[in-house]
């Protein structure tokens, strides 16, 4: 050994107290000579006091609880477990030589305090002590660090709305490339051009004298007229210089019209400008088309249930109004929640990586551009738990 053999002589001829620690041998778990304390309260040490806080777990078996969770924990087909969080263990399990065991919390839920002071789902079963490790998508709050502690955090992100854009029936994309007021005035204005060039040719000299033809009738007037507008014509043509001038100028009008109508309805295929129910969380609780919700037993139910900010109290208080009659607006599934959000007026409140990861395709919804908080996401262990820094360090 690397020490002064004259000194260890010395202590081991007067006392006969030696520094032991518990450690693995080729013979097995058993303890272990690291130093000796001299009478006069010396020590002197020649191995280390705990040899694991560098060699590892010595293949130590951890109990994992986890929820299956966007792209953070994947469950596959076959029972393994894939996605970030899991990456992340099987890389320190690595360096810290452990294995683990996965345990699934019975009521799929991350973890809420309840009224005597337990916790449910991951939260709960470390505070019981049924797991060692939560390695999920959980989020630090105060109220989780008094029961548990967490390592650093691997994953910052924010909360945010995301909402479907109310379906646009197809058949208002015709009307859509004019005002209302447009349409009805184009209306207005083929009934009574069809009207004066009826009563025009009708009492125009012309049809009694020159030609023998006979003037047009009001049904065949207004079908010439709206023939036009939908670039058809018809025949014949009038015969009165007065008439030809009508009906010219109503051609020239239909043109334009046709032009600005093309060229309207080319851009709103290109550019949608739907009006969106609400753009900010003061008008999402204002309006009374959609509903909102959150996850149940989560970090993000109970800051909206204690925040004192008077936009997310009234958030909160939607959700209990809403969850009368409908339980899911704090359902612990997010599946549950995105069918929701899919089938429409319905706004999901949740970490945004969660929704980039299952919303990825679905070209129809609308993030909102307001953060409502920050979002850190850790691994989590029991109370003043020791391994705590060797997890953040690995």
């Amino acid at each position: 050994m690397d020490v002064d053999g004259d000194r260890v002589a010395y202590c081991e001829r007067n006392l006969p107290y030696m520094l032991q620690t518990l450690m693995w041998t080729k013979a097995g778990r058993q303890l272990s000579n690291i130093g000796v304390v001299s009478k006069n309260g010396d020590v002197s040490m020649y191995g280390q006091l705990f040899p694991n806080a560098k060699n590892g777990f010595n293949g130590r078996m951890l109990r994992v609880t986890t929820l299956e969770w966007g792209a953070m924990t994947i469950i596959q087909e076959d029972g393994n477990f894939t996605g970030l969080c899991f990456d992340i263990l099987n890389e320190i399990a690595r360096r810290l030589n452990f294995t683990y065991s996965v345990i699934i919390p019975p009521d799929g839920a991350f973890g809420a305090e309840l009224p005597n002071g337990t916790w449910t789902g991951m939260v709960g079963m470390i505070q019981s002590e049924q797991a060692d490790l939560v390695v999920s998508s959980l989020t630090i709050n105060s109220d989780r660090e008094k029961v548990i502690d967490f390592t650093y955090p691997f994953l910052f992100d924010h909360v945010t709305v995301v909402y479907a854009k109310p379906g646009e029936r197809k058949w208002r994309t015709l009307i859509k490339p004019f005002e209302t007021s447009v349409l009805v005035m184009i209306g207005v204005s083929l009934i009574a051009m069809s009207f004066i060039y009826c009563l025009q040719e009708k009492w125009n000299p012309i049809y009694y004298t020159v030609s023998r033809r006979q003037s047009p009738s009001m049904y065949y007037s207004f079908w010439y007229m709206y023939g036009a507008l939908l670039s058809q014509g018809g025949e014949p043509l009038p015969v009165s210089l007065a008439g030809r001038t009508l009906v010219s100028c109503w051609w020239i009008f239909c043109i334009v019209s046709i032009a600005v109508y093309s060229g309207n309805l080319t851009a709103s295929f290109a550019v949608h400008k739907t009006k969106l129910p609400f753009t900010s969380l003061e008008e999402m609780v204002e309006q009374k088309e959609f509903k909102w919700g959150t996850l149940g037993s989560s970090a993000f139910q109970t800051a909206f249930k204690e925040s004192s900010v008077p936009t997310y109290a009234a958030i909160w208080n939607g959700i209990v109004e809403f969850n009368k009659s409908d339980p899911s607006v704090l359902s612990k599934s997010g599946e549950e929640h995105l069918q929701k959000l899919y089938n429409g007026n319905y706004a999901f409140i949740m970490a945004k990586q969660y929704i980039d990861f299952e919303t990825a395709g679905h070209c129809n919804l609308v993030l909102l551009n307001e953060h409502m908080a920050r979002n850190e996401v850790a691994f989590a262990l029991a109370n003043n738990s020791p391994f705590v820094r060797i997890l953040s360090n690995a």
